[in-house]
Formats: C-alpha cells, sequence, structure tokens
C-alpha cells in the first residue's frame, strides 16, 4: 500500500508540473501576444474615426482624429472629396449637431476628376452627443455619405470632465510609427490619456486647428517631411501662443529652441518616451491664465437706464395726464366723461413713448469695445493679434460676422463670461464653457450656422440684436510695417514709425536688471504720427493703463533688451467680421523687438 502511494504521489507531481510547465508556455505565449497586439489595437483605434464611401462618383474619407480640446475652441474635421465621375458636381458638406441645431457647412464645385482636401472648423460646443455630417451633391443629400461622427461624444466628455477640464488643451504627437507611451503612463497616467498621435500624413493646414492644443510634439525626423503647409500652420499658431517640443534636432532651417513670437520652441534631447525623459508633458502654456481685460470691461452706456430722458418723460406725462387733462376735458370742454378715455389713452402713449425711449437710447449701429495686442514680428513680416472685444448692436447686420477665413474666433455670451471668471482660464485665458457663441438652447434659444464656402461667416446667433457679444480673436497677418531706432547727435534716440496708425505712447527698454528701474526703460516724449519721428529719453511720461485692463500688460508686455511696447491709436490689422463698428475707449498695444543702432 505504501510503494502505491509512493507511486500515485509520483504521478501526481509530475502531472502538477507539466500543467505549470504548460501554464508558463500559456503565460509566455499571450505576453507576447499582447505586445504585438497593443501596438495594432492603438493603431485600429486611431483608425476607427476614419470614415470613408463611395456614392454617385463621389468618394469621401473623413477624418476627426484630434486631441481632446477646451470649450470653444475650433476642431478640425479633415476631409478629402474626389470627384471620379465624368462631369462636374456641386457639393455641400454639413456638420450638424443632434441636441442643439448648430450647423457648420462648405460649399464647393468639384470638376471632372478633382481632389479636394480641406478642414472643417467646427467650435467645440454644446453636448451635441454624436453629432452628423452629410453630403448634398447637386443639392440632393446623399445618404451613402452620411457620417455619425461617433468620436465627437467622446472628445465632449473628456475636454469637460477630464484633467483638461483646469487646462482646456490636449497633447498632438506626429510620429511616423505608433510610440511606446508605457513610460509616460507610468507617471503621468492622465496626461498620457490625453495624448493623441497622428502620422504626417493626417495633420491640418489650418493654424487655428492647433490654437486649442497645449502641446504640439513632433519627432524631428519627421519634421522636414511635413507638407509646407502643415509646418506653416503650427509655427503659426506657436507664433500666436502655442508650445511646440521637438524631439532631437530638427537640423538646418527647422525651428531652434527659444521664444517665437507669443510662444516658444523647446528642443527634447532625451528620450521623450523613457521614465526619465517625459517631463515634456508637463510643459506650461506661455501665458497661463492672462486675460486682457479684467472683469470690469465693458461698453460705456449700453445696459445704463437713461434716467434724464425718463425723468422728463414722466414729468411731461404727469402734466398731460393731470393739470392739462382735467383743464381740457373739464373746463374747457365741459364733458368730465371723457376723462374715462384721455386718461387710458395718454397712459398708453406714455408707455409707448417709454418704449421708444428705451428702445433708441442705444441707438441703431454696432458700437464696440476692444483691447488688442499684436506682436510685430519684423523678421518674417508678421502681425500676432490677440484681442478681446464686445460688441453691442442696436440693429443686427443681416450678413452676420463675416471674418477672414484665417481669423480664430471664439464668441461667448457676456452673461456666461461673468458667470465662469472666477474658474481656472485656459492658456490663453478664455473662459471655460462650451456654449459657442451663446451657451445651451435653455440660456438663449439660439444656435449658430457658421459658412466655410467664402470666408468665415456667422450667419445666425453670432451678433443679436439688443445683447452683448464677447469675442476673443487670434491673427496670423503679414504686414509692411516697420519701426525703426535711429541715434541722435546728441546721444540720444529717435522712434521712425513706419506704421499706418499714430503711435500714443510707449517705450523702449535698453538695458536688463532684475528690476526694471526708470532708466532702464527710454520713454517717448510725445505722440508720435504715421511716417514721424518720437524723441525717447530715460524716463519720462509712462503709458497709462485704462482700469479694466490688468497690470501685467504694463510689466510684462516688454522686459528684455530691445523689447518695446507702445500704445497705438487703432490697430489696423484687427478682424471683429464687420467693415465698421463705433468704436469706444478701445486699447491697442504693440510689442516686439528693435535693434539698438551702435555708436
Amino acid at each position: 500500500m505504501e510503494a502505491k502511494a509512493i507511486a500515485t504521489g509520483l504521478r501526481l507531481t509530475a502531472s502538477d508540473a507539466g500543467r505549470d510547465a504548460l501554464v508558463r508556455r500559456a503565460g509566455l505565449f499571450a505576453a507576447a501576444l499582447l505586445a504585438v497586439a497593443l501596438p495594432a489595437a492603438a493603431q485600429r483605434q486611431e483608425q476607427a474615426r476614419l470614415h470613408r464611401a463611395k456614392a454617385l462618383g463621389i468618394s469621401l474619407a473623413v477624418d476627426d482624429t484630434w486631441p481632446p480640446v477646451g470649450p470653444g475652441v475650433l476642431y478640425p474635421v479633415r476631409i478629402e472629396l474626389v470627384n471620379e465621375g465624368g462631369q462636374d458636381r456641386r457639393v455641400a458638406i454639413r456638420w450638424q449637431g443632434q441636441i442643439q441645431p448648430d450647423e457648420v457647412r462648405r460649399e464647393l464645385v468639384l470638376s471632372a476628376g478633382e481632389t479636394a482636401r480641406f478642414t472643417l472648423l467646427v467650435p467645440r460646443a454644446g453636448r451635441h452627443m454624436v453629432p452628423e455630417l452629410s453630403v448634398e451633391v447637386d443639392g440632393e443629400e446623399v445618404k451613402e455619405l452620411r457620417d455619425e461622427m461617433r468620436g465627437w461624444y467622446n472628445i465632449e466628455s473628456e475636454a469637460e470632465y477630464g484633467p483638461g477640464r483646469a487646462r482646456g488643451h490636449g497633447i498632438l504627437l506626429v510620429e511616423d510609427g505608433v510610440p511606446d507611451l508605457r513610460g509616460i503612463n507610468a507617471l503621468y497616467s492622465m496626461e498620457a490619456r490625453w495624448i493623441v498621435h497622428l502620422t504626417p500624413d493626417r495633420l491640418s493646414e489650418k493654424w487655428q486647428a492647433y490654437d486649442g492644443l497645449q502641446i504640439i510634439a513632433v519627432n524631428a525626423k519627421v519634421w522636414p517631411r511635413l507638407a509646407p503647409e502643415h509646418s506653416r500652420a503650427i509655427l503659426s499658431a506657436v507664433r500666436a501662443g502655442g508650445t511646440l517640443v521637438l524631439f532631437g534636432d530638427p537640423g538646418a532651417g527647422g525651428p531652434v529652441d527659444g521664444r517665437l513670437g507669443l510662444g516658444r520652441v523647446k528642443v527634447w534631447s532625451e528620450d521623450p518616451y523613457s521614465k526619465t525623459g517625459t517631463a515634456w508633458v508637463q510643459e506650461p502654456p506661455e501665458r497661463e491664465g492672462k486675460r486682457l481685460v479684467e472683469k470690469s470691461f465693458r461698453i460705456p452706456g449700453v445696459g445704463e437706464i437713461p434716467l434724464n430722458g425718463l425723468r422728463v418723460t414722466l414729468f411731461v406725462f404727469v402734466v398731460l395726464v393731470g393739470p392739462v387733462n382735467i383743464l381740457v376735458t373739464a373746463y374747457l370742454l365741459k364733458k368730465r366723461a371723457l376723462l374715462l378715455v384721455t386718461t387710458p389713452a395718454l397712459a398708453l402713449l406714455g408707455s409707448g413713448i417709454l418704449l421708444v425711449l428705451s428702445f433708441v437710447s442705444e441707438g441703431f449701429s454696432v458700437r464696440s469695445r476692444t483691447v488688442s495686442w499684436t506682436w510685430l514680428d519684423r523678421e518674417n513680416d508678421l502681425a500676432i493679434i490677440r484681442s478681446e472685444s464686445v460688441l453691442y448692436a442696436g440693429l443686427a447686420p443681416s450678413e452676420g460676422l463675416v471674418f477672414d477665413p484665417g481669423t480664430a474666433v471664439h464668441a461667448i455670451d457676456r452673461s456666461v463670461v461673468l458667470e465662469e471668471w472666477d474658474r481656472k482660464p485656459s492658456p490663453y485665458g478664455y473662459p471655460h464653457h462650451y456654449g459657442y457663441p451663446y451657451g445651451e438652447p435653455e440660456e438663449s434659444g439660439r444656435a449658430y450656422e457658421i459658412d466655410w464656402s467664402e470666408g468665415q461667416a456667422l450667419r445666425s446667433g453670432g451678433l443679436p440684436s439688443r445683447r452683448l457679444t464677447w469675442l476673443f480673436t487670434g491673427q496670423v497677418v503679414p504686414v509692411r510695417a516697420e519701426l525703426v531706432l535711429e541715434k541722435t547727435g546728441d546721444g540720444g534716440y529717435e522712434l521712425v514709425n513706419g506704421l499706418p496708425v499714430a503711435i500714443r505712447s510707449g517705450y523702449v527698454v535698453r538695458s536688463s536688471s532684475a528690476v526694471l528701474g526708470r532708466s532702464d526703460l527710454w520713454h517717448l516724449q510725445g505722440p508720435v504720427e504715421p511716417g514721424g519721428r518720437g524723441s525717447l529719453a530715460p524716463g519720462g511720461p509712462s503709458s497709462r493703463l485704462p482700469e479694466d485692463v490688468p497690470a501685467w500688460v504694463g510689466r510684462e508686455v516688454a522686459k528684455e533688451p530691445g523689447e518695446f511696447f507702445v500704445v497705438l491709436s487703432s490697430n489696423p490689422w484687427l478682424d471683429l467680421g464687420l467693415e465698421e463698428t463705433e468704436a469706444e475707449e478701445d486699447f491697442h498695444f504693440l510689442s516686439g523687438r528693435l535693434e539698438f543702432p551702435g555708436p
């Protein structure tokens, strides 16, 4: 019996050992399979947002893969249309919200055999859940080309409730292959979740698409192979305040480490995916939390009660309905019964006069107030503009607001701005709210309509009558303007104004110290007209800021040697979507770099 038990035990031990070996082999096989499948799964997840369809000789490809962006930011939907038929076609692309009836559209004519690639910029606004992209060919919708953009729900929820609620921005990673983000995920799991990888051929040609990103990260080996329109768009977004991280040396002709316009370029020499070189994912934006205006910023007179007019109207009404009415009806006409008719009639007339007075007191034109910051890039002949404006239309223009297609526009209702003001702002200072331009339907009951066919037109909802509308805009525009410093015979300096507008005041930083003193700043001694010259001297009159412009504007805009800060009479390059407005108490300032002439 004992020998039999020993033999049985040996058989069980051998069986257990076999099972353990089998389990180990299965585990190794599963690990190897997982290592191969994970990159493929990640690639499939990226490709899941690619939509391709074909009907009536029109081939459609839609790519809406992009990092989550903050509320109000323009989100790029890249579209490719191919007319494979033998005749010209008129095609209309229409993005439509599901809950709120918002609409973004573009119409174009496709010749036979023509291919059109473009980006449809859609404001990240409203809880649209699953919006639809529809296509009309020659005026009729083609159901076979319709696309339900299910990825949009993930964008909405992540941007609203994820860590980007504090930042409002995602990270775009441009690489050839599928990157290994395990090192990043080990230290910054949430940041890794916000990184979206795209290959170079899937980028957007619109700089506004990159404007809402916290970081644009590009492999230096990939940078020279980017399409010219893609690299130009990325650099424009960086000049407008973005952050570009380059892994490795981009080589000759590529961007170098340092400041670029209002943004900056960071060349990263470490392995960006290792546990020791992943800090780039937390590079802070250049101007986090800084707005151009204070909470009290508004148009003078708008929303105020016309007290003098009301006093005069009420006084006249009391006199007419009382003594005059009784004198005429009771004593002159001898018909007191008429008081039953004349008193209500005069009351109705007085009420109508009050309504007309309140309507007419604010006029019928469009009034505006704007604070703009322009960085003058003299080397590249560019002006980078950031502005905050408030508009008030007594009677809304029928054509709405029509902007240049290169302007980044975010329009938010004033009540929403004030409500959201104390929350942590996004890196560009835009308030976090998903209502573009007027919030949720229960707040305003209006939807927006944007037409990209010929420019950027906000056809409805953009500028309503008798309601304050806030605009946050960004522009990168080519300019031919120059400011030059010249040395005078007595050892001083003069500023030559080559701008198309007058300079009211300003200064140039001559030298840098820990705390800028009066001797470090050479101030203009008076206004300078276009084409004129203005004397500079240490100290002198300083540039006074309006009460509702934050103090950091005067302290931080220019503080390095050669940088300047000047206040302009107007901004000739500003785009407000209207040919003309009644500007009231605008404040426009210009900064950049100048070279002090040698001895």
